[in-house]
């Protein structure tokens, strides 16, 4: 009675045309802006039944391209609440190789173009640059006192910044790493299964992307109380209240992701109000129960069209 596809137009083509051809209904569910060809276009205002879109930001670039209004709502996926992390915050740190009072500032995705974690790199230089006594130091070098209260740390005397994830941008990354001397700074820690878990350890999560559609990784961090910061894209524009759950920064600008950093590390209580406000925010409009129900009544309208 009908067919049920994910991801984008053209991944979707040939369900598109098989469900017109075959007389049954059709719902695409679309997780990430992308550019469509003229055919694309066609195809879903003429043949497809309904799309739906995991973000505001992510619909409204269909209707730039051509996509009718009616073709398309917004439905924000959920996060269930009651999730467990795996691994206790101290295994992870132990592994990681944090001790004491060491922050942990990290993010996570596929190591791809558009993700962009050079930037977070590069802010990164430019922060450690400008602050040298937040290095995690190396067996040669005692380490420093904490810092007094006019310092960049507070309540913390050295940084760590780990990325989860793998992908084709590894040894790129790795190389801008070696560049900037920050191999005892930062670390690709590869893939993880229990990601959450190396999320729920972190102290301040980064989301550095050009695209994305409504990225479960910030809901995740937001729901473990991490304070967060993200470019501003379709995604984290309508999940991050600007200085209320986290920050924004236009993509590629690392000059304002390097000074927000500076901002969360030297203020522990806004980072803590954050992270907060952040939890509480998924827990009341993101869950999962939401999503679910919303989904089944757009297969229900769909049904009747």
């Amino acid at each position: 009675d009908l067919l049920y596809m994910n991801n984008q137009p053209s991944s979707n083509l040939e369900g598109i045309i098989a469900a017109r051809m075959t007389g049954i209904k059709s719902l695409l569910h679309s997780r990430i802006e992308t550019e469509l060809n003229f055919f694309e276009v066609k195809a879903v205002n003429k043949w497809l039944t309904k799309m739906i879109c995991v973000s505001e930001g992510v619909r409204e670039s269909f209707l730039r391209q051509g996509i009718e209004p009616l073709k398309c709502s917004t439905v924000y996926n959920g996060i269930e609440a009651g999730i467990i992390p795996a691994i206790p915050p101290d295994e992870i740190r132990q592994e990681l190789g944090l001790k004491g009072n060491e922050l942990l500032i990290g993010s996570a995705g596929s190591l791809v173009k558009r993700k962009r974690f050079a930037d977070l790199i590069k802010a990164m230089a430019t922060f450690s640059s400008q602050n040298p006594e937040v290095r995690i130091q190396d067996k040669k070098n005692p380490p420093l006192p904490p810092f007094d209260k006019g310092g960049v740390g507070g309540f913390f005397n050295k940084i760590k910044c780990v990325i989860l994830g793998d992908g084709s941008e590894r040894e790129l990354l790795q190389k801008e790493i070696e560049k900037n001397k920050l191999n005892d700074y930062v670390m690709l820690a590869g893939f993880k299964s229990e990601a959450i878990s190396y999320i729920n350890a972190m102290d301040i999560f980064i989301l550095p992307s050009e695209r994305e559609g409504f990225p479960r990784v910030v809901l995740e961090a937001m729901l473990m109380g991490k304070p967060v910061i993200a470019s501003r894209i379709a995604g984290p524009l309508e999940l991050i209240e600007e200085g209320r759950t986290g920050f924004l920064y236009n993509t590629g600008d690392v000059n304002t992701l390097s000074s927000h950093i500076a901002k969360l590390v030297s203020e522990p209580p806004l980072r803590k109000s954050l992270g907060e406000a952040g939890r509480k925010r998924v827990i009341e409009n993101f869950s999962i129960e939401k999503y679910v129900s919303t989904v089944e009544n757009n297969f229900a309208e769909v049904l009747k069209l």
